[in-house]
């Protein structure tokens, strides 16, 4: 009897082995952010988990002075995000991020010529959502 518990020891741990294997290789969602600047251009850039900086090139013109960039990024962890509005006139940009379709987290500034802050940043640590929703707005 003794030896019978002794066979199925190893048959357990491998069991527990695959498990935890399973387990641990969580799968991320895409996660798509798009900034929309009405009123003028904007330039910027984001940091992906604390990586190099990635410029914001090239926003498309989808209207009468209005300009958009769309990103998806596969995978990660946390998300840096700044945009500053060019040319000092009346402007609001927006910041939104999505996961699986659905907007996570925006963020709005809205600025007039006088304005000295043209800079929106925003920052997404991938499932915060799950922890509560919360919009942001620009200072």
């Amino acid at each position: 009897m003794f030896t019978m518990k002794l066979k199925r020891v190893p048959i357990m741990l491998l069991i527990m082995a695959c498990c935890a294997l399973s387990c641990s290789d969580e799968a991320y969602d895409p996660i798509e952010f798009k900034i929309v600047c009405v009123g003028g251009e904007f330039e910027g850039y984001y940091i992906v988990d604390g990586g190099s900086l990635k410029a914001i090139d090239n926003p498309i013109g989808v209207g009468s002075n209005t300009f958009q960039f769309e990103k998806e990024i596969d995978e990660l962890d946390y998300l840096e995000i700044s945009a500053t509005i060019e040319a000092n006139k009346n402007a609001s940009i927006t910041i939104k991020v999505y996961r699986d379709d659905d907007k996570v987290k925006e963020a709005t500034l809205s600025v007039n010529e006088d304005d000295d802050n043209r800079t929106l940043e925003l920052d997404y640590d991938y499932g915060e959502e799950n922890e509560g929703s919360e919009e942001t707005t620009g200072e």
